[in-house]
């Protein structure tokens, strides 16, 4: 038996992945309120304060994104499994799919984090494309 990718297995994956049990709404809450506390807490911080809010902003997106890829090892095994019982082909799609998502999500807390520290800076020390990359 075999069976080709198709657009049903793409809704699939994507339905699965944005719901409740798909762990993004879950992680962009914890973002939007550990930044938030962030934001309030590094608030107007002056010149010299730069090493403690790139340490602090570093350790909130390790946080905000810990969860999520924590559960891949338990994703990928239980993909493994599925598609055996199920006997699909759209295992190597759906694991490509979820490094897409999850390198997106990357990009994304990492852009928050570049945003929170240049939104608490009152100097201009680390602004500009040469620290974002």
């Amino acid at each position: 038996y075999t069976q080709n990718s198709n657009n049903q297995d793409l809704k699939f994956f994507l339905d699965v992945e944005l719901s409740k049990n798909g762990g993004l709404f879950g992680v962009a809450g914890f973002a939007v309120f550990s930044f938030g506390l962030f934001l309030l807490t590094f608030w107007n911080s002056n010149g010299g304060s730069e090493p403690l809010v790139l340490i602090a902003a570093g350790i909130v997106s390790f946080f905000t994104a810990n969860p999520y890829f924590l559960q891949l090892t338990d994703w990928r095994i239980y993909q493994n499994e599925e598609a055996e019982a199920l006997l699909h082909s759209s295992k190597m799609m759906n694991k490509m799919l979820k490094f897409g998502l999850t390198m997106t999500l990357l990009v994304i807390i990492c852009s928050c984090q570049y945003g929170v520290i240049n939104a608490c800076l009152t100097v201009d020390t680390l602004a500009g494309a040469n620290f974002y990359f």
